[in-house]
C-alpha cells in the first residue's frame, strides 16, 4: 500500500481523493483471489533508458 501511494500521481491527490483510491485498492485487495489474504503483494515495474548520439554530418 505504501508503495502505491507514493507514486507521484497518486501522492498528488487532493485527500478527499486519495482516500477514495485507497478505499478502492484496499477492496480489490481483500476481494481478489490472487491477493487476497496476502500481507505482500508484487508491484513490478520496469524501467527504460535509452542512450541517444547525435549523427555528425559528412562533408
Amino acid at each position: 500500500m505504501d508503495r502505491f501511494l507514493s507514486v507521484s500521481f497518486i501522492a498528488a491527490l487532493p485527500d478527499a481523493q486519495k482516500a477514495t483510491v485507497t478505499a478502492q485498492l484496499r477492496r480489490l485487495i481483500d476481494t481478489h483471489p490472487a491477493l487476497r489474504g496476502r500481507d505482500t503483494v508484487a508491484f513490478p515495474y520496469q524501467t527504460q533508458a535509452y542512450v541517444y548520439h547525435r549523427l555528425t554530418e559528412k562533408a
